[in-house]
């Protein structure tokens, strides 16, 4: 079976995830008024290895670190737009 989870992230510190081997990023966004961005993740719920991924959420115009691959952007209700980096090898 699989299924799609919704994590919250932290805009000021890199957040981390213990998600199933096989997880995909499918949306990156902000839900509700309280400016709190979101990723839903598809997995199998029949697979049991994790791994512990990094993520950044980054305002357009700050540093982007060689470390960063994109997976998403989406605009807050403040009309900001947002980057969402997985951290590679930290």
């Amino acid at each position: 079976m699989r299924k799609i989870w919704k994590y919250a992230l932290d805009v000021h510190k890199m957040t981390s995830l213990n998600l199933p081997i096989d997880a995909r990023i499918v949306h990156f966004g902000f839900q509700g008024s309280h400016f709190i961005p979101f990723v839903w993740v598809l997995f199998r719920t029949d697979v049991v290895q994790k791994e512990l991924r990094a993520f950044d959420v980054i305002p357009t115009g700050v540093e982007v670190l060689p470390m960063h691959k994109h997976i998403s952007t989406a605009f807050s209700d403040a009309d900001e737009v947002w980057h969402l980096f997985e951290r590679i090898g930290f």
